[in-house]
Parts: C-alpha cells; structure tokens; sequence
C-alpha cells in the first residue's frame, strides 16, 4: 500500500476514535459516570506518560543517565506496587 493510503487509512482510524465520545452525549447522567472516571484516568496517563517518555531521552543529552534509570524504575515499581 501506498504512503499516502496509509496516511488517509490511518488518519480516518484517529477520526472514528475520536468520534466514540459523541456516543457518550446521549446517555444518561447515571451511565456516564461510570466510564468517566475511567477514561479520565486513561488520558491522564497517557499525557503523562507521553510527557516522561518524551523527556527521558533528552535527560540523556545531560550526560547524566542516572536520572534517566531513577525514572523509569520509579515507574516500574509504582506499577509493580
């Protein structure tokens, strides 16, 4: 397959993605609730998650790479746990 069909097949996925919130306009106050917090929490951590990954690496540009493992082993263990 092409580049661009790729692109266009792949930005058409994001866009059906995004679109599963409208459903969630027309349940009721009850039923809502209950996903909430739970995609609430996914987006949260997939900010932050994206944030730390993103950064980690320039950490190692500071010639320190210690920060780099107290980081990612502060994440394994706070999962672990």
């Amino acid at each position: 397959m092409p580049t661009f069909g790729l692109i266009i097949l792949s930005t058409l996925g994001v866009s059906f993605i995004s679109l599963i919130g409208v459903f969630f306009i027309g349940m009721k106050g009850s039923s809502t609730e209950k996903f909430l917090e739970r995609f609430v929490s996914f987006a949260v951590g997939g900010l932050l998650g994206g944030a730390f990954f993103h950064l980690l690496p320039e950490s190692l540009e500071l010639k320190d790479s210690l920060i780099f493992t107290y980081v990612l082993s502060g994440i394994i263990i706070f999962f672990v746990i």
